[in-house]
């Protein structure tokens, strides 16, 4: 009989539960008495792609094998955003640790999560339009810089920096 278990290729059957003699269909049986027959199987190899979401990541695959722990794997990166974990859906997923047991048994794409940095750094130039400059043309000639503002706010947020008046 052929024997399946999930995640496993079955390899043969043997005369001993570790290493032991295979069993062929051309063995000859050298002995009366009765005989247990060992089933010996071997760890299924998957494919994980990495799907960095938006950033990068390299590598962007790795070979796992069943029933062990996933290992290392990367971190991408994206400017703006705190990488926060790799799981297994966009939204609602399954977070996937480096010790994770591996029990998929086909190949999985695991998705890169981001939370948007709250210390984001953006410039603010304020402009003033020069006596007898054209309104309509925004250049060195006809508009002066005023003062320029470095803030901090949450990525891919609108912002609302003050407007300045000056004399």
């Amino acid at each position: 009989p052929m024997p399946t278990k999930t995640g496993y290729t079955f390899v043969g059957w043997y005369t001993k539960a570790s290493n032991g003699e295979k069993i062929e269909s051309t063995t000859i049986v050298k002995t009366a008495s009765q005989q247990t027959l060992y089933a010996h199987w071997s760890a299924n190899s998957y494919t994980v792609t990495f799907d960095a979401n938006g950033g990068s990541v390299d590598p962007t695959s790795k070979s796992v094998t069943y029933a062990s722990p996933y290992g290392e794997l990367p971190i991408p990166t994206y400017e703006g955003y705190d990488f926060v974990g790799w799981y297994t859906a966009t939204s609602g997923g399954i977070q996937v640790t480096d010790k994770t047991g591996v029990s998929i048994v086909e190949n999985q794409t695991l998705y890169a999560i981001w939370s948007a940095r709250t210390d984001t750094i953006y410039k603010v130039v304020h402009w003033q339009q020069n006596i007898g400059g054209d309104k309509n043309k925004h250049d060195a000639d006809n508009y002066t810089i005023i003062d320029t503002q470095l803030l901090s706010g949450t990525t891919n947020e609108k912002v609302a920096p003050s407007v300045n008046e000056y004399e």
